[in-house]
């Protein structure tokens, strides 16, 4: 796998995972919420026995409310928790893939290095060879030896008209 593959899973279950606070918090804002309008309800000494039910009715709604918000956020961590696992795991396997990508780019500079080297190498010991070969034709003497047996040279210019 890609290191852009990592990195989108990885930048996915954070998404997924910011979704989920998100919900988690609204869960827990109503389980507090609820369990506030439980505590406000009154009930004066007083009431009739029907009023009394009805306000003890809508207690229980309220705390039933509020337990259901609670399960909810209880239920929303749990699923927090496993992708906060995903999103470790994928990013365990992006640190390592980003390593071996970066052995594999070190590698192969250090190949392009040699082969420059080795190319820089070449060069030189052809400029060296080419060299040493203009210095020894250069430190050759040319002797005009005279003719051997006295013979003298001629320019000679042949015409043909």
């Amino acid at each position: 796998m890609s290191v852009d593959y990592y990195h989108r899973i990885v930048n996915g279950l954070d998404k997924e995972i910011a979704d989920l606070e998100k919900k988690k918090a609204s869960a827990d804002k109503r389980a507090a919420d609820e369990q506030k309008k439980a505590a406000r309800v009154t009930i004066s000494k007083n009431a009739s026995a029907s009023i009394i039910k009805s306000r003890m009715n809508q207690i229980t709604r309220y705390k039933e409310a509020s337990v259901k918000a609670a399960n909810e956020s209880a239920s929303l961590s749990k699923k927090i928790a496993d992708k906060r696992k995903r999103r470790n795991d994928a990013y365990l396997k992006l640190q390592k893939e980003q390593q071996n990508e970066q052995r594999k780019q070190e590698k192969q500079i250090k190949n392009m290095q040699k082969t420059y080297e080795s190319k820089i190498k070449n060069l030189s010991d052809q400029m060296i060879g080419a060299i040493i070969e203009n210095a020894a034709i250069e430190t050759t003497p040319i002797v005009n030896s005279p003719n051997i047996e006295g013979e003298q040279e001629y320019d000679v210019f042949v015409s043909h008209a």
